[in-house]
């Protein structure tokens, strides 16, 4: 069943015929570029409006994960810590299906109570039970008042043994970071890249693959590496108000490919004393799969998504209105071209004066789905899933939030989200035939693709108690609605992240978080039939005490499933359970 709405209009082109080559995918994308960097550039993370419609419900958000199952948690009063370093702890992530983010830890720089400067440079090494270990170095190579050079590099693995499992399981990350900022003239300028490695195996194998080909000598493992350049130019002032343009690629062992283009200038216009914003993007994706006897589905996708988007704020009293549209341009090699025109509404009312507020947002927006995306929501995907934009035709959500005192904020609203191409995580099957692939034999993962509409309870409290005790928990309860699927697959219905931090002295601090994740379903093929499985929900608590022994030298101790639960993030792939960490920290500047 196609949906229809009247908000959107549609131009198609059946003509078929691909729109963009390698070659001229690589020229454009470089033209691009060129213009972009000669024409001054990027932007503050902004938190607009237009910015908080795009950001809606994103179903497979790869920030989000066990963050106290890693290393040690954030300290509240940490300080500067290193450049944009994000990993995700991927054999212990979570595939949430609500927006709420648990912030991955960072390693923690020396702060002077006394106000004695930082160290710029820190090493930190951690290890523990389950063969678990892991290395970071961060340093700020310069830092000047109008120059900043930073680098960050990560390593962490985990090979221990999980229950149930007889394969090789062994899992790795590595990632190195360099961030550059000058101040040039009256504009910031950022360039930063970033180079990552992701190693991990296809240890779940169905009973189907067991029972038939046992435990065979298949290298099971798959490697993803990934590099990212990015270029920003922050605004002056002036009616270009900056942007950025990213440059991505990636690459698997199974020989699948990546390449994306994005630039995304942003400006304003003065009506009166009160500014038009301007955003646009222009992006170009090129994925490539291997050739497999077999395959039913495309090798590769050439894709551009191009949007230009307006809004224009008007206040009464205390009451504010903003107003705006975004058109979207989407041609693909495997679809026909069309045109779409979301709506932008938002409005935000002081019920009652910094105690409650009230905002509501009505628009629609979308997310074209990479195989980059896929792969850091779930590490297991097979090297063929089927790429397409997740377009939320229409949403609405309300929401009251506000500050009963200086330390004590909330949150409450609700969210009905009507969803084309909502990607859904189903097993694959078993494959017959002797030439198979390690992610053929009922151990991998492929992307379904169905229309949802999806109604969610939203709710946060955050309190500061006072210097020493800091608390937050934020969640979600999740109602949805299939059109052709028979359920939601592998999307849970409610989650939950509690985290609280202590400081007992200015040389110890203790942390603890607590995730409750709903059940799912999932569906698979085994032994010729079609099972419907239900994965089952989950509560898992985390700790770190820290203490600071000297200026320099800083330790750790972390425990991981505290309550040693045994539970699956994906049918057949446990997690790792009781789990002790140690780490040393060692903060130093260089002669």
């Amino acid at each position: 069943m196609h949906h229809q709405n009247p908000y959107f209009v549609f131009i198609t082109d059946r003509s078929g015929r691909p729109f963009l080559s390698y070659k001229s995918g690589l020229l454009l994308g470089f033209l691009i570029l060129l213009c972009w960097a000669g024409s001054a550039q990027v932007v503050q993370d902004s938190t607009d409006f237009s910015t908080e419609v795009i950001q809606v419900v994103k179903s497979y958000a790869p920030e989000i994960s066990d963050a106290f199952k890693m290393k040690q948690l954030p300290d509240f009063d940490e300080g500067p810590s290193a450049s944009e370093i994000k990993l995700t702890y991927a054999l212990l992530s979570v595939p949430v299906a609500t927006d709420f983010v648990i912030n991955l830890p960072n390693a923690l720089p020396f702060k002077s109570v006394s106000g004695e400067k930082p160290f710029d440079y820190y090493a930190r090494i951690w290890g523990g039970t389950k063969e678990s270990l892991g290395l970071d170095v961060y340093g700020k190579v310069v830092n000047t008042k109008d120059k900043l050079w930073s680098f960050g590099l990560q390593h962490q693995q985990v090979n221990g043994s999980l229950p149930g499992i007889n394969l090789a399981n062994d899992w790795s990350l590595s990632e190195f970071s360099s961030d550059l900022r000058l101040m040039n003239q009256d504009r910031e300028v950022a360039i930063s890249v970033d180079l990552s490695q992701r190693k991990n195996m296809f240890y779940g194998w169905s009973q189907a693959a067991l029972a038939s080909d046992g435990a065979l000598d298949v290298d099971l493992a798959q490697a993803v590496t990934q590099g990212i350049v990015k270029a920003k130019i922050g605004p002056n002032g002036s009616w270009f108000d900056g942007g950025t343009t990213t440059i991505s690629y990636l690459r698997d062992r199974f020989e699948s490919t990546e390449f994306s283009v994005t630039a995304r200038p942003q400006g304003h216009l003065l009506i009166g004393a009160k500014p038009l914003n301007i955003k646009a993007q222009f992006n170009v994706l090129q994925t490539t799969y291997p050739e497999q006897a077999g395959n039913l589905v495309d090798t590769e996708y050439r894709i551009m998504n191009h949007d230009l988007e307006g809004d224009y704020a008007f206040e009464f009293n205390q009451f504010l209105l903003r107003v705006g549209a975004q058109a979207w341009y989407h041609h693909a090699n495997t679809d026909d071209a069309q045109l779409s025109i979301f709506p932008k509404l938002y409005l935000a009312y002081p019920i009652i004066k910094d105690v409650m507020r009230l905002e509501g947002t009505y628009g629609g927006a979308y997310e074209q789905q990479t195989y980059g995306i896929l792969q850091n929501a779930n590490n297991w995907v097979a090297p063929h899933a089927v790429l397409r934009p997740t377009v939320h035709e229409q949403f609405l959500d309300v929401t009251l939030s506000g500050a009963w005192t200086k330390q004590i904020h909330y949150h409450v609203g609700a969210r009905w989200d009507q969803i084309k191409d909502q990607p859904l995580w189903v097993r694959s099957d078993y494959a017959l035939g002797l030439d198979k692939e390690p992610y053929d034999f009922g151990n991998a993962f492929e992307v379904v693709y169905d229309q949802v509409s999806a109604l969610k309870l939203h709710y946060g409290f955050s309190a500061d108690i006072d210097d020493q005790w800091q608390m937050g928990v934020r969640g979600s309860i999740v109602r949805y609605e299939m059109d052709r699927a028979s359920e939601p697959w592998n999307l849970p219905q409610s989650t939950m992240a509690f985290d609280a931090h202590y400081r007992y002295s200015p040389k110890w601090s203790l942390s603890t978080q607590f995730l409750a994740y709903g059940p799912r379903k999932d569906r698979y093929m085994d032994l010729g039939d079609e099972v419907t499985t239900q994965v089952k929900g989950f509560v898992d608590l985390g700790a770190t005490l820290r203490h600071q022994i000297t200026r320099q030298w800083m330790a750790n101790i972390t425990v991981n499933n505290a309550l040693n639960q045994e539970y699956e993030l994906w049918v057949q792939y446990p997690v790792q359970g009781f789990r002790v960490n140690l780490g040393l920290q060692y903060n130093f500047d260089l002669p």
